[in-house]
């Protein structure tokens, strides 16, 4: 099916909602299609599916598919699911843990672990948390 073919009728998030719900297994595999529309669809899904697996910025990824496909059918959907992945920063997160005790030891290792995390994404977000 190419660009120039593509049903009106069908529209792209009627195309998102069938292809959301196959099984993630089949994005992780190369597939090489064809025809230009249903490579993009197939990127799409791709490029997602991967980058979650791989915990990597969504974002990067749906940026890139719209550099790859400016003129797909697909772009205002993706334009949709940039926006959907802003939500807004946590300012203080509260943590309550045993840092006394008899499970002061998991306690101090959960801390430890959970401020080396947030210092490895950035410095400022560390000074937000508070451990009771």
């Amino acid at each position: 099916m190419e660009a120039s073919r593509y049903d009106e009728s069908i529209s792209s998030q009627r195309i998102w909602q069938a292809l959301a719900q196959t099984p993630a297994q089949t994005w992780r595999q190369d597939q090489y299609q064809r025809d230009e529309l249903l490579r993009g669809w197939y990127s799409l899904m791709q490029r997602l599916t991967l980058a979650l697996d791989q915990q990597q910025s969504v974002t990067l990824a749906l940026q890139a598919w719209q550099r790859a496909y400016p003129n797909h059918p697909a772009q205002p959907l993706s334009e949709q699911l940039i926006a959907s992945t802003k939500q807004p920063q946590q300012q203080q997160i509260a943590v309550l843990l045993p840092l006394s005790g008899p499970l002061s030891g998991p306690g101090i290792a959960v801390r430890n672990g959970m401020l080396a995390a947030v210092q490895q994404e950035t410095a400022e977000t560390a000074k937000n948390i508070l451990f009771l």
